[in-house]
């Protein structure tokens, strides 16, 4: 797939997921996050990589107040100008102001910066997702490089509403496949990754 039929790929994911209201939004997240609270894989992990909503993604937030109240820590990415994520334990909302791409992000004077390898599950954005655990996100490679810096066991999971699953996407050798994809209909596990 070309870069031309990749962008148009994703903006025409921006526009399905720009139709939904609010309501919709709140609805279909409130769905996934119940499938995600059965994950094994979520249930056992101590330290939890969120990232934080942007254009009518799934919310995060619930799932991160669920996380504190379990007394476990949230960790966030935090976009850096070298196109590397920074990862940071994410302790109070008054901690966060705009950042990156108009990303909510912890404030500079609050960062608590923690390695990758300390992180037990990943939960990763995009714009759509495959059967196969290939993901498009936006362009910027920001996750793409992330993810090849992670133990190989860290479980990577993507949230997405059902129709961002489709059955194939274009891939290319940089791209590190997802384990498991949770839906608002339930959860797609990628190559019997149980």
């Amino acid at each position: 797939m070309s870069k031309t039929e990749k962008s148009f790929l994703r903006q025409q994911m921006l526009k399905k997921r720009g139709t939904l209201n609010w309501l919709e939004v709140q609805g279909k997240s409130h769905e996934m996050t119940q499938y995600l609270f059965l994950l094994p894989q979520f249930v056992q992990a101590n330290t939890v990589l969120v990232y934080l909503p942007i254009k009518n993604e799934i919310d995060t937030f619930p799932i991160i107040k669920t996380i504190w109240q379990q007394n476990k820590q949230v960790v966030i990415p935090i976009c850096q100008p070298d196109n590397k994520l920074l990862l940071s334990r994410f302790k109070d909302v008054n901690d966060l102001a705009e950042g990156t791409f108009g990303i909510m992000e912890i404030k500079e004077n609050c960062l608590d910066p923690v390695p990758s390898s300390a992180v037990e599950i990943v939960l990763v954005p995009g714009l759509a997702f495959d059967k196969d655990g290939h993901r498009l996100g936006y362009g910027k490679g920001y996750y793409d490089r992330f993810l090849k810096t992670l133990p190989p066991k860290t479980p990577k999971v993507a949230l997405a509403f059902d129709f961002q699953l489709l059955e194939k996407l274009p891939t290319e050798e940089h791209d590190v496949p997802l384990d498991i994809i949770v839906t608002n209909q339930g959860i797609h596990y990628v190559n019997n990754n149980k």
